[in-house]
């Protein structure tokens, strides 16, 4: 059977990265998703940017260490929230040995066992939503759409952009409304075919 190019949704990324743990495809794409929110919450959580990366290659690390022996548990929760308990542990490792990137066994580390109450992770969690969103406006409205768009996030008022566009005012409502509603479709998308079912997780397998 031949291999898939890509990973369309979450769960067949994780799977992927659980039954090959070293693929370079699948990795690329996991590092395509996660990368920014890793260091992003880190750099809110008050680490430099050198410690914030630091903190995302300790991420991984425990990942790929703990692929190969996890399995999806529709009971136990949502991935966001085990990647959380990777993160924070991370965090809390770099703060306190920075210097050293020691290995990562599976025994010490068990995110099933931790409680995730977060709210900076979770907003930073809703804002990669958005980012993604708004990358896929930029990629299919039109030009000008994308241009007004981007004048309203930068404060500007309706008015003033369609003055400086030479618009009329109801072009720049109507396209405000319509990029304002699809980045709220796009938004439910993803969090909809985040993890199918609803709530995935991960936990120790006991199988060997």
């Amino acid at each position: 059977m031949s291999k898939p190019s890509g990973y369309t949704t979450r769960v067949i990324l994780l799977d992927h990265l659980s039954n090959e743990p070293k693929s370079n495809l699948a990795w690329k794409q996991f590092d395509a998703q996660y990368r920014e929110i890793i260091i992003r919450y880190a750099l809110r959580c008050g680490l430099s940017m050198t410690d914030a990366e630091d903190v995302q290659q300790r991420s991984y690390l425990i990942l790929l260490s703990v692929f190969p022996k996890f399995h999806y548990d529709p009971q136990k929760g949502r991935f966001r929230a085990y990647l959380a308990s990777v993160v924070r542990r991370s965090i809390g490792q770099q703060r306190n040995s920075p210097s050293k990137h020691r290995a990562f066994s599976i025994g010490e580390f068990d995110p099933a066992s931790e409680t995730i109450d977060d709210p900076i992770w979770d907003k930073e969690w809703t804002l990669k939503h958005y980012r993604n969103a708004l990358g896929t406006i930029q990629k299919t409205f039109d030009i000008q759409s994308v241009d007004v768009f981007q004048d309203l996030i930068r404060g500007l008022s309706v008015a003033t952009i369609a003055e400086q566009r030479n618009l009329e005012t109801d072009a720049v409502y109507k396209i405000k409304y319509r990029t304002r509603d699809r980045i709220k479709q796009l938004v439910q998308e993803q969090i909809k075919n985040e993890e199918t079912p609803s709530h995935v997780n991960w936990q120790l397998s006991t199988t060997p």
